[in-house]
């Protein structure tokens, strides 16, 4: 487990590097979103502009999926073979959306102000290069190299091959 949290904090160090110039320079908006299931989802958002609503739609899509990773994931219904696949879609380029960074709010949180975040996620250049919860932390390390660090689970160092 001390090699887990060892990883995870070198992982959250370059995520943060990576981070810290876009959310300096960007604006935070909070976003309360209504889902098809009837809850809501509240985000706050790092972007230079407000994102639009087909924008919001595809970023919510997104985000479900990326919730649906985490937590196979999580459950180990995923092995180290998969980390890779994941991966590879976690870092595909996203459409219309350039550079963000996002936190999806914890809605038991009484306070607004408090809100903790339940997951975030930064995106440069279209692609992610960070996403973390409570229990994991995947983050770019440099180009093609990703980390992944999944607790009481292990630590994993991703290499993005180029195909001929």
């Amino acid at each position: 487990m001390k090699q887990s949290l060892l990883a995870a904090r070198y992982f959250n160090t370059t995520a943060e590097e990576a981070m810290d110039g876009l959310i300096a320079s960007a604006t935070p908006r909070q976003y309360l979103i209504s889902v098809q299931d009837g809850t809501s989802l509240r985000v706050r958002i790092w972007s230079e502009i407000g994102l639009e609503e087909a924008q919001m739609g595809e970023l919510l899509d997104w985000l479900r999926g990326v919730q649906g990773d985490i937590r196979s994931i999580q459950s180990g219904s995923t092995n180290a073979h998969d980390h890779a696949s994941v991966v590879e879609k976690w870092v595909a380029e996203r459409h219309g959306i350039a550079d963000l960074f996002l936190e999806q709010l914890d809605p038991t949180t009484s306070s607004k102000a408090d809100m903790e975040p339940e997951l975030s996620l930064g995106v440069l250049g279209g692609r992610t290069v960070m996403i973390s919860t409570n229990t994991l932390m995947f983050s770019r390390l440099q180009e093609g190299v990703f980390g992944l660090s999944i607790a009481q689970r292990g630590s994993y160092l991703i290499e993005q091959l180029r195909r001929a």
